[in-house]
């Protein structure tokens, strides 16, 4: 599953999506939504088969690294 921006904090992190996620990032001025100390201040932050981003400045690497996760690093390159 993918999320970026707000959505890891408001939609995974509200609907306990975030359950067995080590780490996870959001968008940094909600970044205190993401409980558990899992919030990491990285752009793009891969934790089991979760990937989130942290907003649209960070869209192109977060879309590359599903692209990575899906078909594999030989595509994303």
């Amino acid at each position: 599953m993918g999320a970026i921006c707000a959505s890891p904090a408001f939609i995974f992190q509200k609907r306990g999506m975030l359950k067995g996620v080590k780490a996870a990032t959001c968008y940094p001025s909600i970044q205190n939504q993401i409980k558990g100390n899992r919030f990491r201040d990285e752009r793009v932050v891969v934790s089991e088969k979760c990937v989130t981003s942290q907003g649209p400045g960070t869209s192109l690497e977060f879309a590359l690294k599903l692209v990575e996760k899906i078909v594999g690093q030989k595509v994303a390159d």
